[in-house]
């Protein structure tokens, strides 16, 4: 027999002036980086090219040290190989399903 348990969480309505206020901000920004183009690269074919990528962590656990010493680690290389000239490519991206995360879930 499996015990299954309910829990209701009561979430506040959302605060408008809150809301509104960090809308403002978010635009702002968004508006700030278009301009100057900050996530946009133009890679010197010149330069040496560097690709680096590190092991996702899967969501279904809490992060801990170790994830956050295998990220770190990856950032500090691709970090240091920009200042010393090279294209770097540092991909990154979280995996969100499978049966892990299934799992997770039905806990």
């Amino acid at each position: 027999m499996a015990l299954i348990a309910t829990v209701r969480i009561r979430i506040p309505e959302p605060d408008p002036v809150k809301r509104d206020f960090l809308v403002k901000v978010e635009v702002k920004w968004q508006k700030i980086w278009r301009e100057k183009r900050i996530f946009e690269v133009d890679p010197d074919p010149n330069r040496p090219k560097f690709f680096v990528t590190f092991p996702y962590p899967y969501i279904n656990a809490y992060p801990h040290l170790g994830t956050a010493y295998t990220v770190l680690r990856v950032d500090i290389l691709a970090r240091f190989k920009r200042m010393k000239g090279y294209n770097v490519l540092f991909p990154q991206g979280w995996h969100a399903t499978g049966s892990p995360i299934v799992a997770a879930a039905l806990r």
